[in-house]
């Protein structure tokens, strides 16, 4: 039977350990595990974050482990490839205790010897095997690149140029459906798969096809990092990501990698990101909350391109996809660039006392700028505060309720289907007011570069509007905005 849960790695020791707590409870409010880290550890990068978030930003990785906990099952065998030091292995052993087996695959001689230690300190050696070996297409050998204990892959896949290299060891390398065939007490499980192998992942996947097509993967994890941005890597993961949805999966992605939201659809933008594939039976919830939200800074990797012809390509792929630009919506900073004077042009017209529905709120700026007495209801991709409604406008979600006016203010140009939300709109509320930034005619490559999905004249939106049900009965101009104010016909 496993230990209690939350007691300190008590395995072989190492100077000076920082034992940190799982921020994740279990039924009776203690937590689900701890991890013991060694100071001198820390300076490696990886270590450093997982210490950091682990301790003081409510865990490492939160959204991907909120998914597990929701997804997986009593009777589930997870497996954990590229498991590290043990985080996610012990997350979905401790989900439910004693019920789920897991597969923790980690080659890394030093990661090995560090997630036999948290799993035997947590006292889940019973349901935690760790095995020694990479994941790939077939068993043999190959060298393991490295150069951070979370930056190492299989011939070196994945690693930029100039990157320090801190040695190579060969490992072996076994397939999962063999590793499965070997394992026949385990093999007929439900199964959460999540891989993270540095853009090996199209290899891990083909010594998987059994496993796939088996119909037992509920769930797969897998990380769209810099190795697939370009080159025969993309080809390799494009091709891979065909195989997945060819088996029924759908595929999404959080817009914050720390603090969650809504699951989006995926898009092989130039961020990095998990991706997140649900089994046709398996239906995502609306959002992913985590604990007392506040805006966390969105990682460099992880935020939209700055160039406007790589701004271009990323819209035309979202458009594409029928995708909401979710890195775009999850960097709060980035929003406040004349978020207050657009908000003071969009508040003139309220009247005091309202109750105001605000989609796509951003940086809550309409807040401050309404009059006295109103009512404030944010709602948004990413819940940026307690009261925040997580919606993705473009998925067809919408808030429930019945509100006084509905603010959309810089909102139309990044939707698919503007009209459908408009038509929402006049179901929760009399009144509207909304921006837009008309197209001029011509060649939309500029709105592109923008990130602008539809380009409306100023007399084709006014349409849009009295097909959604709207009657305009004032317009205005400011902030770079054409402002439309409206009454429900």
């Amino acid at each position: 039977m496993s230990g209690e849960p939350g007691q300190p790695a008590q395995g072989p020791q190492t100077p000076d350990p920082i034992t940190i707590p799982s921020p994740f409870r279990d039924a009776h409010g203690r937590p689900r595990f701890a991890i013991s880290v060694p100071r001198a550890a820390l300076d490696d990068a990886g270590v450093k974050v997982l210490a950091y978030d682990e301790a003081r930003r409510g865990g490492y990785e939160y959204p991907s482990r909120r998914f597990i906990d929701v997804h997986l099952q009593p009777g589930d065998l997870f497996i954990d490839i590229g498991a590290h030091w043990g985080v996610f292995a012990l997350h979905a052993a401790t989900r439910f205790r004693g019920d789920v087996r897991v597969l923790a695959v980690e080659p890394h001689p030093v990661n090995v010897s560090h997630l036999i230690r948290w799993v035997a300190g947590n006292r889940f050696a019973d349901v935690i095997e760790v095995i020694a070996a990479a994941a790939g297409p077939e068993a043999g050998t190959a060298p393991l690149v490295f150069n951070t204990t979370m930056g190492h892959s299989l011939f070196g896949v994945g690693h930029p140029s100039g990157a320090p290299n801190m040695g190579a060891v060969t490992v072996p390398v076994m397939a999962i459906d063999h590793l499965l065939a070997e394992r026949p007490e385990i093999a007929g499980r439900r199964t959460i798969l999540k891989i993270d192998a540095e853009g090996y992942e199209p290899e891990v996947l083909a010594g998987a096809r059994a496993l796939l097509d088996s119909g037992r993967v509920a769930a797969l994890i897998w990380e769209h990092g810099r190795a697939f941005h370009e080159g025969e890597r993309r080809e390799a993961m494009m091709a891979m990501c065909a195989e997945i949805e060819a088996r029924g999966f759908r595929q999404f992605r959080f817009p914050h990698p720390t603090m969650g939201g809504a699951l989006v659809p995926f898009a092989p933008t130039s961020e990095s990101f998990n991706v997140f594939a649900l089994a046709a039976d398996e239906q995502p919830l609306s959002a992913y909350i985590k604990p007392d939200p506040r805006p966390e800074v969105l990682p460099a990797p992880c935020r939209s391109p700055d160039g406007p012809e790589s701004r271009a390509a990323t819209t035309a792929m979202l458009i594409e996809c029928e995708a909401t630009d979710a890195a775009r919506w999850a960097d709060f900073e980035a929003m406040g660039a004349g978020a207050e004077e657009r908000a003071q042009l969009a508040s003139e017209p309220i009247a005091p006392g309202s109750d105001v529905l605000d989609l796509g709120a951003g940086t809550m700026a309409l807040r401050a700028a309404l009059p006295a007495g109103c009512r404030y209801t944010p709602a948004d991709l990413v819940q940026f505060a307690p009261d925040t409604l997580v919606i993705d406008l473009n998925a067809g979600d919408f808030p429930d309720g019945e509100f006084d006016v509905v603010a959309m203010i810089d909102v139309v140009e990044f939707l698919h289907d503007p009209g459908a939300v408009l038509a929402a709109a006049g179901r929760a509320a009399p009144r509207l007011v909304v921006s837009y930034r008309p197209a001029g005619g011509g060649d939309a490559t500029d709105r592109r570069k923008a990130g602008f999905f539809n380009d409306f004249s100023e007399e084709d939106f006014s349409g849009v509007l009295a097909k959604a049900g709207w009657r305009v009965t004032d317009r205005r101009a400011g902030a770079g905005l054409a402002l439309f104010l409206c009454e429900r016909t």
